[in-house]
């Protein structure tokens, strides 16, 4: 009886497929002129918790035509969550967290133009 549970067990754990590479598939349209959409997908999550060397380069990245299809495959071995983010010179970045993997289809992003300001701050003589 305990040979025949185990060979259950066992083979019910051989016949569960590993999980699919995690595809992203998208569209960015921009209210202005830009040559390309840049997407980037960074970690998130616990994983930050305990090293945090995720957050100094985005796990992948693309850059697609404005109007057009992208996708975007996570490299083997990343899991969620993960951050998205759309971004086009002159225009306001999106930003997406993705929790799912049902999430990857993702919904079309608007980046509308956006103004860069730059902001000085002066310290009064003998102010901390």
């Amino acid at each position: 009886m305990r040979w025949i549970l185990t060979w259950v067990v066992v083979t019910s754990l051989v016949a569960v497929p590993a999980p699919a590479q995690l595809t992203f598939r998208g569209q960015a349209h921009t209210e202005g002129e830009a040559e390309g959409v840049t997407v980037r997908v960074w970690a998130a999550g616990e994983r930050l918790v305990a090293d945090h060397e995720p957050l100094f380069s985005p796990l992948a990245e693309t850059v697609a035509r404005p109007g057009t299809p992208f996708t975007l495959a996570l490299p083997a071995g990343a899991a969620l969550p993960v951050r998205l983010e759309l971004a086009a010179a002159g225009h306001v970045a999106v930003c997406l967290e993705v929790l799912f993997r049902e999430q990857a289809t993702l919904p079309a992003a608007w980046l509308p133009r956006g103004e860069e300001h730059r902001l000085a701050v002066l310290l009064a003589p003998g102010q901390p």
